[in-house]
């Protein structure tokens, strides 16, 4: 995931002229079944306006919950 984000920011920063892009602290990958791909493409199309009434904290904190797997809130920040 290291060289993921270091190469995307370079990407971002050299090709895109986002001089002042990085990314957040931490991070989390989930699949994407394919029959699923036309509603999260839809939900990324939306993003800001969804994230007006769900933070993105409260949300990962959903998923992984429905996916039986633990959230640390303090590692979370």
């Amino acid at each position: 995931m290291r060289e993921v984000k270091k190469s995307s920011t370079k990407w971002m920063r050299e090709e895109m002229g986002i001089a002042r892009f990085s990314w957040q602290e931490g991070y989390a990958a989930i699949s994407v079944s394919p029959e699923r791909l036309s509603g999260v493409s839809k939900y990324i199309e939306n993003q800001a306006e969804h994230h007006r009434t769900r933070s993105f904290k409260e949300e990962l904190e959903e998923l992984l919950r429905l996916a039986g797997i633990p959230f640390d809130r303090e590692s979370f920040g």
